[in-house]
């Protein structure tokens, strides 16, 4: 609407701009066409005026009538004055019309100013013929020169040539020769007439410029009244629309927010919001509280996900019940990783009221049952207690190692120096990272079938200064408690990618939950892919022992990279939260036997008989499968004998900085 209305003032402007330069355009006119009237209806009466002169001479010369009494009036000299009198006399605007002489003999032919400035320009500039001059705004001054004939020179040439009746009667006057200058005839024109009429023109030109001004802008403003209408309603939709999209983009916000900062089962705030809350207060202590339920992966293996995921929730609504008894403090509870939870007491100097609190909840959760399709499942927890989510963390663990209900953390704790180590740890693969000393090794996988080595499995390795090679059993936890793991995870693709682009291997990348649910993380690997030649040779390995806790989340990201052309395998299978109905919606391509089962397999009949379950049933269901740990002869004939697809282990070949030999005969 704002545009429409200063494009209409811009058209107004202009107009008004054009109509003005046209008014003075168009005076500017009429004074010169003033002045061009003037000039040729002066001219026009000098040549008449110079005819009657001609006519008048010729005749007294061609019937030699004296110059008497009688005839002087006659004379064009005198003639002229009286009819230029008489005409003045006639003419309403005071038209004078004039004959003077430079040495004149009647005293009416004595030129006056005006006139003596036009015979001094003709004595000066003999070639030309018109003197003209504006006097004021309606008078208007023409002069032409009398110059001497041969006609004239009968009368003003040698005095003794002259007619008797001239020379007997007068004096002076004698002596001119061919062309002289002789005097002048002077017009002086009073336009008033002209100029009324040509100013009423112009007037009503301008009128009728006006009028069609005023028509144009009349159209012109209603055309941007229509545009102003559509452009208001178009801008009442976009804003319409605008209000829309960001109604969108802020429920897609608090969704994601939610996603980050909650549970997506309990929707109890998860870690995130936990740490963001004591990031916030770094120096405000609080009292925590660690919970663990016992041997939770049981309910997922007898039960199935499906049902471990209700006990959580029926879990967290009783908490949530019980804690409503307890107000001396405040109290908040959060969903943590898998089967934890985490209660804080925002007063630090409660500790005594806040581990009875925790002692009271183990002791009536005990007693808290859960029917689930006719049977009845009982919780059992372990709790750690700290003013930190470390040392709660360290009290649970020691708590758990030493089968106590609960522990509170104490510095003089002897897990204080795992700590130590684990923080000393920290800093060296903090350290590794900057040098870039974190690099993948590659361990071969054989074909069965093929016998040939045609596959790699990437193992990230840390590379101390003094060449000392650490393997991520000891750093891989701790860097996911330290904000490290992003940065290994992507270090990891990014070299091995690069590595295996001019190689004909498929190969494998070992990735976590955390991985899958960093949307930073997840991002990288989709562009890295992407960029790849052959995606077909890629291959991501899901650690199987992670509980999946948004499996929507996974199975999307899954079905993502297998579009573009990767595959997908579970790693150490048999172990954890194994669950068949898991694996098939999870829809991976390769199961790999964890070593556990494999690395005694010929010898232990109970790892024999799962093994073969695990892979008749990757056969019936279209999968391959993958031994693990095979480290020796008989384990690998054992394996072979059983079916499985590949094998792998340190009678296959090490893991190595480098791919040295793929042949391998067996």
């Amino acid at each position: 609407m704002a545009r429409s209305k200063k494009a209409f003032l811009i058209v107004l402007f202009f107009t008004v701009i054009a109509l003005f330069s046209k008014a003075f355009y168009s005076d500017m006119q009429v004074k010169k066409l003033e002045d061009q009237i003037a000039f040729e209806e002066s001219k026009a009466l000098a040549n008449f005026t110079f005819a009657f002169r001609e006519h008048y001479q010729e005749t007294f010369l061609k019937f030699k009538i004296p110059v008497d009494e009688q005839t002087l009036h006659l004379l064009p000299a005198v003639s002229i004055s009286n009819i230029s009198e008489k005409f003045t006399k006639k003419e309403s605007e005071k038209s004078v019309l004039r004959t003077v002489s430079q040495s004149p003999r009647n005293p009416n032919n004595t030129p006056n100013l005006q006139e003596q400035e036009a015979i001094k320009f003709f004595e000066n500039n003999k070639e030309q013929n018109t003197f003209f001059k504006k006097l004021d705004d309606n008078t208007h001054f023409y002069a032409t020169p009398l110059r001497i004939g041969q006609n004239c020179l009968k009368c003003h040439g040698k005095k003794e040539d002259a007619i008797a009746s001239i020379s007997q009667k007068y004096e002076h006057g004698y002596d001119y020769k061919l062309n002289d200058l002789k005097g002048i005839m002077s017009i002086q024109l009073e336009k008033q007439k002209i100029s009324n009429a040509l100013e009423e023109e112009m007037q009503k030109e301008l009128f009728v410029l006006t009028s069609a001004s005023l028509l144009f802008l009349i159209v012109i403003y209603n055309l941007f009244k229509i545009i102003r209408k559509k452009e208001e309603k178009y801008t009442q939709t976009l804003e319409e629309e605008v209000d829309k999209k960001t109604i969108i983009l802020q429920e897609r916000e608090k969704e994601l927010y939610k996603q980050v900062y909650f549970d997506v089962k309990t929707n109890l705030p998860n870690r995130n919001s936990l740490l963001s809350r004591l990031e916030e207060n770094p120096d405000k202590k609080v009292l925590i509280a660690l919970l663990n339920i016992d041997s939770f992966s049981h309910v997922n293996d007898f039960y199935g996900y499906s049902v471990g995921d209700r006990v959580i929730i029926s879990y967290a609504q009783f908490i949530q019940d019980f804690l409503k008894n307890y107000d001396k403090c405040e109290l908040s509870l959060y969903k943590m990783h898998a089967d934890e939870f985490c209660i804080v007491c925002a007063d630090k100097n409660m500790p005594e009221y806040f581990t009875k609190l925790i002692s009271e909840l183990i002791k009536t959760s005990a007693l808290y049952c859960i029917n689930e399709e006719g049977n009845e499942i009982y919780i059992n927890i372990t709790a750690g207690i700290g003013n930190y989510i470390a040392d709660a963390d360290m009290a649970l663990r020691k708590a758990k190692k030493e089968k106590k209900n609960y522990i509170v953390y104490n510095e003089s704790f002897l897990i204080q120096n795992e700590y130590k180590e684990n923080m000393q740890m920290s800093k060296k693969l903090n350290k590794a990272l900057e040098r870039k000393a974190v690099v993948p090794y590659f361990q071969p996988i054989f074909n069965v079938k093929n016998k040939a080595i045609e596959k790699y499995e990437v193992l990230a390795r840390l590379i101390e200064e003094d060449g000392t090679v650490i393997a991520p059993f000891h750093f891989i936890e701790i860097a996911k408690k330290t904000k490290q793991y992003e940065k290994i995870t992507k270090t990891i693709i990014a070299q091995s990618f690069d590595y295996f682009r001019e190689k004909p291997f498929i190969f494998s990348v070992n990735i976590s939950m955390l991985d899958i649910l960093n949307p930073s993380t997840q991002h990288y690997m989709l562009e890295q892919i992407k960029k790849f030649p052959e995606p077909n040779r890629i291959m991501f390995e899901i650690l199987e022992t992670e509980e999946v806790e948004n499996f929507e989340i996974v199975s999307a990201f899954i079905k993502t990279i297998k579009k573009l052309g990767c595959s997908i395998s579970v790693d150490d299978f048999g172990t954890g939260y194994s669950n068949l109905e898991h694996l098939i919606k999870l829809d991976v391509d390769l199961i790999k036997i964890d070593g556990s089962l494999i690395k005694n397999i010929d010898t232990d009949q109970k790892s024999e008989i799962i093994v073969k379950l695990i892979i008749n049933f990757a056969t019936l269901s279209g999968k391959e499968t993958c031994a693990e740990f095979v480290h020796s002869k008989e384990v690998f004939y054992k394996c072979v004998s059983l079916g499985t697809t590949f094998v792998q282990g340190y009678y296959i070949g090490e893991p190595k900085e480098k791919i040295e030999n793929s042949t391998l005969y067996i």
